[in-house]
């Protein structure tokens, strides 16, 4: 999923960084859900972010389960 994103992104020269073990989080999820999730988190980053931005997506153990973060400098929620 990521890499399909990073392809989308390269259209509007933006970086997307993973901070993550994909396979840790694979290990211990859905494979399947998790990737919708990221992949509806990316695709609404890459639609609202300026061009040339960044995209970081992490994801980290927490409390049993799994926190996804992804952060750009796009215009956010209104």
């Amino acid at each position: 999923y990521i890499e399909e994103a990073k392809a989308e992104a390269s259209k509007k020269d933006i970086k997307i960084e993973e901070h993550f073990c994909a396979e840790d989080a694979i290990n211990f999820t859905n494979e399947h859900k998790l990737g919708l999730v990221i992949q509806n988190l990316l695709s609404n980053a890459i639609k609202f972010s300026y061009p040339k931005g960044d995209i970081i997506v992490t994801l980290q153990p927490y409390q049993n389960k799994f926190k996804i973060e992804v952060k750009d400098h796009g215009l956010g929620f209104t």
